[in-house]
């Protein structure tokens, strides 16, 4: 995904990890889910945990 960021061309990852331990799932840099999607997930188990990326973090906190 390419979009305009404060003037310049910045281009963003829209992969989303998923790691199943003991039926419990972390999500690292979540993205939006349509309902299929959400239904999936749910089957995988219980979203305990949800990380972002250190990159996003660091141009959120930067430019805000």
């Amino acid at each position: 995904m390419k979009n305009e960021f404060f003037g310049s061309m910045w281009q963003f990852s829209r992969n989303m990890t998923i790691v199943r331990e003991n039926g419990n799932l972390t999500i690292i840099n979540s993205v939006r889910l349509n309902d299929a999607a959400l239904s999936e997930l749910d089957r995988l188990g219980k979203v305990t945990n949800v990380s972002v990326s250190v990159t996003c973090m660091a141009l959120m906190i930067l430019f805000m």
